[in-house]
């Protein structure tokens, strides 16, 4: 949302005073400089906001079924993969989104929060570690206190669902 970045630029007064050539030598370096580092402060501040709104692009791209309103899904996503498709580095990603955060249908998240490995169901299909996760959540929400559920048995429930998981990673997560 850029609604809320102020536009900026270099006054005028400074670029008329260069202009006017009524300045001693060390006034316009001085000027000079600090235009061109001013000029540098402004196109670096919208670069990013352009790699911004391009891994925001990006990732509504990848995760369709999650910005529907239908399934809150999440599929694998990483960094590296958003970074090939704009054509950075990764490093530049995972700078560009730190302390960012998108508002969704299903409430604000980091953006960090899309970036994730994942599995491969029985079907071919990928699954993001963060719905695997949830449905874990469900599982175990809906368990009886008084006699949980072990992992081995949510092991074999997400089986049943196609999802080849160890144990030791349902405890894990």
């Amino acid at each position: 949302n850029n609604e809320y970045i102020p536009k900026l630029r270099i006054n005028q007064k400074y670029k008329d005073l260069l202009a006017q050539g009524n300045l001693t030598s060390k006034e316009k370096n001085f000027l000079i400089e600090n235009l061109r580092s001013g000029k540098f402060l402004i196109n670096s501040i919208e670069q990013r906001q352009s790699t911004l709104k391009k891994i925001s692009d990006h990732i509504i791209k990848a995760q369709p079924d999650f910005f529907s309103l239908k399934k809150s899904k999440l599929r694998p996503l990483t960094m590296q993969n958003i970074a090939e498709k704009i054509g950075v580095h990764e490093t530049t990603v995972s700078r560009a989104i730190a302390n960012k955060f998108v508002n969704t249908p299903h409430g604000v998240f980091p953006m960090k929060y899309f970036f994730n490995s994942g599995f491969k169901s029985n079907t071919g299909e990928s699954i993001a570690n963060e719905s695997i996760k949830d449905k874990i959540e469900k599982i175990i929400s809906k368990e009886d206190p008084e006699k949980p559920i072990s992992d081995e048995k949510i092991k074999h429930m997400l089986n049943l669902e196609g999802i080849e998981i160890a144990r030791r990673t349902i405890a894990k997560y």
